[in-house]
């Protein structure tokens, strides 16, 4: 399922991403590289990087593992 900023989610969900955060966060959650999420998704890998990072400081993790433990304990995965 994907999410988009203007939908409602619980009060458990501290945190709440993008449309496109979601699809970056899915593709890391699968391992995908910064090219190949750059090559899905039709953007360039700056961005790829800059997604991932927003992300990140967004969910306070330190490393994509810490973020797929989180993001799917909120029910983003």
């Amino acid at each position: 399922m994907q999410w988009t900023e203007h939908d409602r989610f619980p009060e458990s969900i501290p945190v709440i991403f993008t449309r496109r955060e979601v699809e970056i966060n899915n593709c890391i959650a699968k391992r995908y590289s910064t090219g190949k999420i750059s090559d899905l998704l039709s953007i360039s890998e700056e961005t790829v990087r800059t997604h991932r990072k927003n992300i990140l400081r967004k969910s306070d993790c330190k490393n994509s593992s810490e973020l797929i433990k989180k993001t799917f304990e909120w029910g983003y995965l």
